[in-house]
């Protein structure tokens, strides 16, 4: 993927801003150091490339003065904020299905990050869900890291109402020195310095039916996104014809 594919949606910046705004960071002037200002921030369809959105998320660090950022800002994202997809999760009948949902169209939210499920024997057999960076995330690795995983978190804990317990997160960088605040805030082991990022969860949950199921709203969300995928511009570039291959599949990814 090339870096002028990288792309978020504005209204995460939004969060972003509300969560520095009390703790003293001129948001207009934040924003105005990446050439972004309150028209982009209220148009929804406006996306915010890699350049600026790794930016805005350095001088947040540096102007809020909290290294624990990406934590703090993933506790907010929960599953509303995800637009149609978190609908379409919503009404899953089961775990598995969401994540399949959320593995198939995340780059409707997000071009920085893949995720995929897997059983890690190394776990017990337990299933994973890994995060894959798309590009180097470099020097705002760990805190899109935190966010993104504590975000997974809290789709995992609506759609279960509470009862999904997360047996491990992983993440691949040394502890910080907020890990307490981490364990806190996932409510079970956090180990760092792993070969992987992403969390855990026992086997037998993938499969149990969801309390808010609903087969045809889920239908008709999924619909919804693909049709957001379809519109999707493709570039000529055969990198770009390959993904596209690959988003497509419905039965996982075609052997080579």
């Amino acid at each position: 993927m090339a870096v002028q594919d990288l792309t978020l949606p504005v209204h995460y910046l939004r969060y972003l801003g509300e969560f520095v705004a009390p703790l003293g960071v001129d948001v207009p002037q934040l924003l105005a150091r990446s050439g972004l200002g309150t028209v982009q921030l209220a148009d929804p369809s406006y996306r915010v490339s890699w350049p600026v959105f790794r930016q805005l998320v350095v001088d947040a660090l540096g102007m809020s003065r909290e290294p624990a950022l990406g934590l703090l800002v993933g506790q907010r994202l929960t599953l509303s904020t995800h637009g149609v997809l978190g609908f379409a999760a919503q009404n899953s009948d089961t775990i598995r299905q969401a994540l399949g949902l959320i593995e198939r169209y995340l780059l409707l939210r997000t071009t920085l990050l893949s995720v995929h499920h897997e059983v890690l024997p190394a776990r017990d057999h337990q299933p994973a869900v890994i995060l894959t960076e798309n590009w180097p995330l470099d020097e705002v690795r760990r805190p899109v890291h935190e966010a993104v995983v504590l975000a997974l978190k809290n789709v995992l804990d609506h759609l279960t109402m509470g009862s999904c317990k997360i047996s491990e997160v992983a993440f691949a960088f040394a502890r910080p020195s907020y890990g307490d605040l981490a364990e806190g805030l996932f409510k079970c082991s956090v180990r760092y310095s792993q070969p992987w990022t992403g969390l855990s969860l026992p086997l037998d949950l993938l499969d149990v039916p969801l309390k808010m199921a609903d087969p045809a709203a889920f239908a008709e969300a999924a619909q919804i996104c693909q049709r957001e995928l379809d519109k999707l511009e493709v570039g000529p570039a055969l990198a770009n014809r390959v993904r596209r291959v690959l988003l497509d599949q419905r039965n996982g990814f075609p052997s080579l």
